[in-house]
């Protein structure tokens, strides 16, 4: 099967793919748009795998097995040899949980579906993305999920002499279903292989496009393709909603480009440091996501300027020994290319398998490390929300005792387990409301909340799909008629810097609603988990110290502002950190109090459940509440 004509024009675009998404990811601030390279990538494997298709089998040279051959030879071995590293490099520094995350993914990546695999991790108590090392493998796994579906279609449109229909249809309705789909559900959109499908068709319909022989306008087309990429790459964020109509422009820039890739103005992209860059783009892009991820494993986010460079430096360095020494050489090695990836392949299944069983191997760290260890995840995700969810479910109060009625998002769930851990039930009838921190705010009015969460919200601008939901829960809190008859309301949220400006406003609107007396609780968070801190520590002596050092600050300054509101307040975070220099990590027993970044576990909730209810009985008792009217 013969390949098309080199274009060095090709291997520029693809150093603007792969150097934005780098950037992107190293967090270099010009290049907030640096996601949509792996697009660029997308929309120039439909056009180069279209070509070569459509090519081949006008010509009846046609073979699935040479090509499924070729991209095995193109993608794997590479591929597979950074698995294998990034996995070895894992079980020396990443804790038990981590490693064991990282095991199963190791596997999907292997499988080609470690897209569906971080989908289905996907959710509010989901991970960081700073801890999967593997995760932009989903990149790939679409692309090769690709490759499995396009050739058939490609050949039965050639022989139907329908190639530009057919492909034009599979864009529309990719397309159009990625719409419907960003709407209901973001995640499936970005990470399932239909929903992208568009982007590779619209690489594909460049082969198809008739030539334009005005070299003038050939020029313009070049220009303004370059131009909307390099727009998108510095001007989309990671709070724009994507993919979907957003990811039209980029896509439509590579394929200009793609299409007027004869035009003097690619000299830039077609001179030989561009065209090296684009060569070992494949390398460049598997090499940097675990080089990062592993670089903050034992440090603070954000990354320095000075560490920025040498990360970037190391990724070039491991790129040049991937390229030249792994995917050069076995492109044209066929036999020792199945061997060694069977091989590979065996070693990793196995080596994973039985790290799996052995929840992380534990055994790599001291004890006084796995001490903060929390290997039950779902177990701890389940306490912090059953009692919460259980006082959900009733619409009024119904005993003579004190009525609080408690509304936010995991903190409040979090305040719920702490007033039942203390008793706070033998006087008081407790009645919860939730409403999901991707909300932004408790309660607004709905005009200005639909207008907050369209456009101020970051997490509801990206993800439309929460609006309609949000709108509904807060709904459900303000008509409800235990916001009436409450003698307290406590809000307690994660609060960040975008959502105070409009605190005033949930304050005016809640007491609007009901006589009952409004207090605010504040965020408690740390910006790293009570494991990650001992190992960063390494160890437990001095850990409290350690901990103050790590408090999220951005929560405490949201603190500080909720405090000026006038509203009564309740710290929290004072009964973690109880002094300058000190934060408790552990209870009197040894147990952990917290796990993730601010969830509370059982022995946390009840570490605090006394101080906390004490606290808040003398901040309701300050004040007569107003009966009724």
């Amino acid at each position: 099967m013969n390949q098309p004509q080199y274009r060095p024009d090709i291997d520029g675009l693809r150093a603007v793919a792969v150097v934005s998404v780098i950037l992107f990811h190293l967090g270099a601030r010009p290049f907030s748009g640096g996601f949509v390279g792996v697009d660029i990538f997308f929309v120039i494997s439909g056009y180069l795998i279209t070509r070569i298709i459509v090519d081949a089998e006008k010509a009846g040279r046609f073979s699935y097995l040479g090509f499924y051959t070729r991209r095995a030879r193109r993608l794997l071995p590479a591929l597979l040899a950074t698995i294998a590293v990034t996995f070895i490099v894992g079980a020396t520094i990443l804790l038990p949980e981590d490693f064991s995350r990282l095991s199963g993914s190791t596997v999907a990546a292997i499988l080609a579906v470690t897209n569906i695999f971080y989908w289905n991790e996907s959710g509010y108590f989901d991970v960081g993305s700073s801890l999967k090392p593997l995760l932009h493998t989903w990149s790939l796994a679409v692309e090769i999920q690709f490759y499995l579906i396009w050739p058939a279609f490609i050949i039965w449109l050639v022989r139907r002499k329908m190639v530009v229909a057919g492909i034009s249809a599979a864009a529309i309705i990719s397309f159009f279903a990625c719409i419907y789909v960003m709407t209901i559900a973001p995640t499936t959109a970005f990470y399932f292989t239909p929903f992208r499908v568009f982007e590779f068709a619209i690489g594909g319909l460049v082969t198809a496009t008739p030539r334009i022989r005005s070299a003038r306008t050939i020029e313009g087309v070049y220009v303004a393709g370059l131009a909307a990429i390099l727009w998108c790459v510095f001007r989309y964020t990671d709070s724009t909603s994507f993919p979907g109509w957003t990811a039209l422009l980029p896509c439509f820039g590579t394929a200009l480009a793609i299409y007027a890739g004869n035009a003097r103005s690619s000299v830039l992209l077609c001179s030989r440091p561009a065209v090296w860059v684009g060569r070992i783009s494949y390398s460049l892009y598997l090499v940097h996501w675990p080089l990062i991820v592993f670089a903050r494993y034992g440090h603070e986010p954000p990354i320095p300027i000075a560490q920025q460079s040498a990360l970037l430096a190391c990724t070039f360095i491991l790129a040049v020994v991937s390229f030249y020494a792994i995917e050069a050489p076995f492109r044209k090695q066929a036999r020792r290319a199945v061997y060694v990836m069977a091989a590979t392949v065996a070693v990793l299944i196995s080596s994973t398998a039985s790290q799996s069983l052995a929840t992380g191997w534990p055994w790599r760290f001291s004890e006084g490390t796995l001490a903060l260890y929390t290997p039950d995840r779902p177990a701890l995700v389940k306490y912090v929300w059953a009692n919460h969810v259980a006082r959900s479910v009733v619409d009024d109060f119904r005993t003579p005792k004190t009525r609080i009625l408690i509304v936010g998002d995991s903190q409040a769930a979090d305040l719920t387990n702490m007033f039942v851990e203390a008793g706070e039930e033998r006087t008081a009838e407790i009645i919860t409301r939730t409403v999901y921190t991707e909300c932004g705010i408790p309660y607004l009015p709905p005009a200005a909340a639909e207008r907050f969460m369209t456009t101020i919200n970051p997490m509801t601008t990206k993800d439309r799909s929460f609006v309609g939901r949000c709108l509904t829960l807060q709904k459900r809190f303000i008509e409800s008629k235990a916001l009436a008859s409450a003698d307290y309301v406590v809000v307690s949220y994660f609060w960040r810097d975008f959502e105070l400006p409009y605190i005033d406003g949930m304050i005016a609107e809640i007491k609007s609603r009901t006589h009952a007396k409004l207090v605010l609780v504040g965020t408690k968070a740390f910006s790293s988990t009570p494991a990650q801190m001992a190992y960063r520590n390494g160890g437990l002596a001095g850990l409290e110290q350690f901990a103050y050092a790590h408090r999220d600050l951005k929560s405490t300054q949201a603190g500080d502002y909720i405090r000026s509101s006038g509203e009564p307040f309740l710290d929290v975070m004072q009964f973690v950190c109880p002094r300058a220099g000190f934060c408790n990590v552990l209870t009197d027993d040894g147990k952990p109090i917290y796990f993730e970044l601010t969830h509370l576990t059982q022995d946390g909730a009840r570490f605090l459940a006394k101080p906390v209810a004490e606290t808040f009985e003398s901040i309701i008792t300050t004040t007569i509440v107003a009966p009724p009217s």
